[in-house]
């Protein structure tokens, strides 16, 4: 029986390496041992200076540049954080309150409360605005789902949830409702400045008949207006991209579909149509511009299919015009929700239910190097394809030597 398992989980990862090209240094996709974050409510990974941030079940963790570094703890241990923003030493965080940061499965963002303490500190108090609670069976909601931080102006951030949007000026101390529009049902909703004009406001979501909207204030948050980039489709909106030579072109992530706008949102074309036989992206939860493009024509976008496993990385080379997929993984885990991606260190780094991993975009260095099939030195997989950088505690592993490979029960 050990010996038939262990053949057929070979085979099962012997296939998985040659679809998925994991020979290859391009298409690695590599733990950073972050470890499982189940407590579900999407998540948002951060780069401040030389440092990337990652909250999640236990605080805030930071990873500094290079392949080889390790998550350092940075504030708020042992408080489930879901996003935050930081002014000197003082945070602002969304978290998961203490009783309910054992449910796993499920989304959270309804029982979100707002806290606000120092960076180097263990107590922190509730600044909720009162406006965004409601009471349900005795229970108090919020529904806090989105947060967003002033580009110029740090004391100056927005928060999204039950009630609306809400802004504070003096960095949480008191807030102001702007609007009553919300995405409470969308957990990856984009929610900001734009970031070379900050007197226009951006909120992506979808109206009560699942149809994808923007919306947008062009008077720093007195008045708004309401976009439908496809009014015909069931395509909710999630991450705005911002050209970085046109203040005017946008790119948004929807459902199956990328939509453009040449008009700072007024209008918009669908830039990819993914709703075809075999999908290159699917749900299409995050787009960037690749920062390390002087040129500024490299777009990336994330996602993954709805029914189906795979995670999929679409590329643009010429500023949205075309798309092609150049990575696909983790084929046999229909459970992995994509929190958030972001591009670090020439990297992409993708935050979903089990880890935190990335694709080396180059692949030129460190446990990024190419694995020669001829050499004898051990390298380590999970059974999805993912490439480790260290042996976990427990659990099976693929040790690869050369052209064999091997089933470890650790």
């Amino acid at each position: 029986m050990k010996k038939t398992a262990k053949i057929l989980l070979s085979a099962i990862f012997i296939c998985a390496l040659h679809v998925q090209g994991q020979s290859s240094a391009e298409s690695q996709i590599i733990s950073t041992g972050f470890g499982e974050n189940l407590a579900t409510g999407c998540p948002r990974l951060q780069v401040i200076d030389d440092m990337l941030y990652a909250p999640g079940p236990n605080g805030i963790m930071r990873h500094a540049k290079g392949a080889r570094s390790q998550w350092e703890p940075f504030a708020m241990q042992g408080i489930n954080v879901i996003d935050f923003r930081i002014l000197g030493d003082e945070i602002i965080a969304s978290v998961i309150p203490d009783e309910y940061s054992q449910i796993t499965g499920m989304d959270l963002r309804p029982v979100t409360r707002l806290l606000k303490g120092q960076v180097s500190g263990t107590e922190f108090r509730d600044i909720t605005p009162p406006e965004m609670e409601y009471t349900y069976d005795g229970y108090i909601f919020t529904y806090l789902s989105a947060m967003a931080q002033h580009p110029v102006d740090k004391n100056c951030v927005m928060i999204m949830g039950h009630g609306g949007i809400f802004r504070s000026e003096d960095f949480g101390e008191t807030w102001e409702k702007l609007t009553h529009y919300e995405a409470t049902y969308n957990g990856h909703s984009f929610l900001g400045w734009h970031p070379q004009n900050p007197d226009i406001l951006f909120l992506t979501s979808e109206s009560f008949i699942y149809v994808g909207m923007v919306c947008r204030s062009i008077d720093g948050g007195k008045t708004w207006e309401i976009f439908y980039p496809d009014p015909d489709n069931e395509s909710s909106c999630h991450c705005i991209a911002f050209d970085p030579d046109n203040a005017d072109h946008l790119f948004i992530s929807g459902e199956y579909a990328i939509y453009e706008s040449f008009d700072c949102g007024e209008t918009w074309r669908t830039a990819l149509n993914d709703k075809v036989s075999v999908p290159i992206l699917g749900y299409a939860y995050k787009i960037m511009y690749d920062p390390a493009d002087s040129d500024n024509k490299t777009i990336y976008s994330a996602g993954h299919a709805n029914g189906d496993p795979a995670r999929n990385i679409i590329k643009s080379i010429d500023n949205g015009k075309t798309w092609k997929q150049c990575l696909t993984y983790d084929f046999y885990e229909e459970k992995n929700f994509i929190y958030d991606t972001t591009i670090f260190d020439g990297k992409i780094w993708i935050y979903d239910y089990k880890d935190i991993v990335y694709w080396n975009i180059s692949g030129n260095s460190g446990i990024d190097a190419p694995v020669n099939n001829n050499t004898q030195t051990s390298v380590y997989y999970d059974l999805n394809g993912i490439r480790l950088n260290s042996l976990p505690p427990s659990g099976i592993v693929i040790e690869k030597q050369g052209n064999k490979s091997n089933v470890i029960v650790l």
